[in-house]
């Protein structure tokens, strides 16, 4: 295949390893942000697994979802501050 089209391939093909790149960066900084939630500390290859056959954007919520179990006592144990209470009526 000459002219153009060879172009226009080379380039969509440069965009399309220039995303791929982009999405194992996205996988890799989800599985970190899993482990410091307390989570898939020793067995992180699940994570890979959803986040390369399901997406990035699957992986992303199922961080989100998680509970902090990676969370400090002592800030569970913090007295509250009353500004953050609701005022009453």
């Amino acid at each position: 295949m000459y002219g153009p089209a060879a172009g226009i391939m080379g380039f969509l093909f440069f965009i399309l390893i220039i995303a791929f790149f982009i999405s194992l960066l996205a996988i890799s900084l989800l599985v970190n942000a899993a482990k410091e939630k307390g989570f898939h500390r020793n067995d992180a290859g699940v994570l890979w697994v959803i986040g390369i056959f399901a997406s990035p954007i699957v992986l992303g919520l199922y961080t989100a979802s998680l509970p902090d179990r990676g969370a400090p006592a002592a800030t569970a144990a913090a007295p509250e501050d009353p500004r953050d209470e609701l005022p009453a009526i």
